[in-house]
């Protein structure tokens, strides 16, 4: 393998795969998973005894000053926090919903309810704040029906009291009961009620037992083994109303005996990336999350500044990337630039998983030198490929990470698995080498992502969504994939604002104006054909394209606040536009 060595120490990938009694083939890890908690709770209890002075919890104010929590600290305040709602008559048909950002004291509830086998909601802040997100809100709360709300400000539901961050402490109360309800938890019964994302539809109330979460790091932690070697230090802006940040980010601390730093940065714009790389250059991580736009937006910056690359990579692990795939060349990017900083590669993995997952079922625990892979099966769990329509093959999972279903939706929860008890997961996956399990799994797109065009042949939309936007690096932000029933595909892309500002030289352009910019226009087209020339096939050739500056949006349901788009929905508000782009007379097309 070219390039310096890895010196983080993964397990050996190994697996197991049989052939069940409808001819889909099974694969598993071949390592046991091992033994692992039986709530949350055990792991700041173990935290607090073993080191007590050791930072749990920290973050940033808005002056960029540093508050840290100890394990000490946070185990007596989530203890009075306990109390107070079992004061309350809170419990499994009274759950606590928040509705803030993440914080200390959002931390502190969360793990407050759970230790006392309380479940815990935390709802998409968005839906509070975006008066056309309202109705979203009001649909999660009518499902959970919660005792307590966690709020920003003024906030009411019927039946459930109303508090603030800063009205936490006030209603802390001596730990009279609390070891008594920590000792009944049910380890199976809902402890968080996690919302999805909405990108596939409506957002629906997973749960999340203790069972699944606790199982889920126990697995983490034997394919990662250098979690176990040193406490991890995180330094994470990941919203935890989404499991990813939630219980994968915050979990690989707490459940280690770790450190979480909050960071209240995000990556979609050059002012929200700050407080990002305030904290990054405050403290270095051993183990950092992020998705792609993220690690684009901090690559940039490294390149630029040799002290915060220093900081930034000296004592880092892995670094694990989500949610959308790696471009080839930001890889590279990220690669070079962790050997010029230390003298070493810092291996990039990624995994597979959902809010039903708890959220990890797949892991890429080798460094593997290129994106795209999404390893094997976590111990403990299994994959079952299921030949589809399409020539595609299902994944379909089972084991103790694996929700019992969904919140006060018996049809729901159904409807997600099949006859054997297999979770359904609509996604498809293919084997990286057929004759040799070991090599893992890659991603094959949503089964929903795919439509035919007039000749038949299906188009893998999400699969060449990825590929174009990283084709026509850096000017494309997204493209929506369109041509159901038509000749050909086409693609209307959404130009990414600040690479347009850099080819014409004016920072105050708009997107609107960007959108007729004929340098832009010459850029698509030369990755375009790149693509084509790559891509012959018609179900990946693409025949049209044209940049629009009508974005899909939160507050329509078009994207999640994430960024992840719904493309059905979105091409299905944008009729008008899919019929210029298919309109050969259109000035704005481009014909490829």
């Amino acid at each position: 393998m070219d390039g310096l060595p890895v010196r983080t120490e993964f397990a050996r990938p190994a697996a197991r795969m049989e052939r069940a009694a409808d001819g889909a083939l099974v694969l598993r890890h071949a390592l046991d998973l091992g033994r692992y908690d039986r709530q949350v709770g055990d792991w700041l209890r173990r935290g607090a005894a073993a080191a007590p002075g050791r930072v749990c919890l920290a973050a940033w104010d808005g002056d960029g000053r540093l508050r840290t929590v100890s394990y000490a600290e946070t185990r007596a305040a989530c203890d009075r926090l306990s109390q107070a709602l079992l004061d309350r008559g809170l419990g499994q048909a009274r759950p606590v919903a928040i509705l803030t950002e993440k914080s200390i004291p959002h931390a502190l509830l969360t793990l407050a309810a759970m230790q006392v086998g309380i479940p815990v909601s935390a709802i998409s802040p968005a839906y509070s704040r975006l008066a056309e997100a309202r109705s979203r809100l009001d649909a999660c709360l009518a499902v959970l029906r919660p005792g307590l709300l966690l709020v920003d400000g003024a906030g009411a539901w019927p039946g459930a009291e109303a508090v603030t961050e800063q009205g936490l402490d006030a209603i802390g109360r001596e730990a009279r009961d609390v070891d008594a309800a920590f000792d009944a938890v049910d380890p199976d019964a809902p402890a968080k009620i996690l919302f999805t994302s909405g990108s596939t539809g409506e957002p629906k109330a997973v749960v999340n037992t203790h069972r699944m979460m606790c199982s889920n790091a126990a697995a983490q932690a034997q394919l990662f083994p250098f979690l176990r070697h040193r406490p991890p230090v995180v330094v994470d802006w990941q919203p935890w109303h989404h499991c990813g940040g939630s219980s994968h980010n915050f979990h690989a601390a707490l459940a280690n005996g770790g450190s979480y730093y909050i960071d209240h940065g995000k990556p979609t714009n050059a002012a929200a990336f700050a407080p990002t790389l305030h904290a990054l250059r405050s403290v270095s991580p051993t183990l950092h999350f992020n998705v792609p736009l993220g690690y684009d937006r901090l690559a940039s910056h490294l390149e630029r500044d040799p002290a915060l690359a220093a900081s930034f990579f000296a004592e880092l692990d892995c670094m694990v990337y989500s949610a959308a795939a790696m471009p080839p060349p930001l890889w590279a990017e990220l690669e070079r630039l962790s050997e010029a900083a230390r003298g070493s590669r810092v291996p990039m993995v990624s995994s597979y998983g959902m809010t039903e997952m708890a959220p990890l079922h797949t892991s890429l625990h080798w460094h593997e030198g290129a994106p795209g892979l999404i390893g094997l099966p976590i111990p403990g769990s299994a994959v079952k490929l299921v030949p589809v329509d399409g020539g595609k093959l299902e994944l379909r999972a089972k084991g103790p990470n694996i929700t019992p279903g969904y919140f006060r939706a018996p049809a729901l929860t159904e409807a997600a698995f099949d006859e054997e008890g297999w979770y359904r997961s609509g996604d498809a996956v293919r084997m990286v080498d057929p004759a040799d399990p070991a090599r893992g799994l890659a991603f094959d797109g949503r089964l929903t992502d795919q439509f035919k065009l007039l000749s038949g042949t299906w188009v893998p939309l999400g699969e060449l969504r990825t590929a174009i936007v990283a084709a026509c690096a850096p000017v494309v932000d997204d493209v929506l994939v369109v041509g159901e029933g038509r000749p050909e595909v086409g693609v209307l892309v959404i130009p990414k604002l600040e690479a347009c500002r850099a080819l014409s030289g004016c920072p105050g352009l708009t997107l609107a104006e960007a959108v007729a910019l004929p340098a832009l226009a010459a850029r698509l087209r030369a990755g375009l054909a790149a693509h084509n020339a790559a891509n012959p096939a018609s179900s990946r050739r693409i025949g049209r394209a044209m940049a629009i500056d009508d974005v899909p949006s939160l507050a329509a349901g078009e994207t999640t606040d994430k960024g992840h788009i719904n493309q059905a929905l979105a091409v299905r508000r944008r009729a008008r536009l899919v019929a210029r782009l298919y309109d050969d007379a259109e000035p704005a097309m481009l014909r490829l």
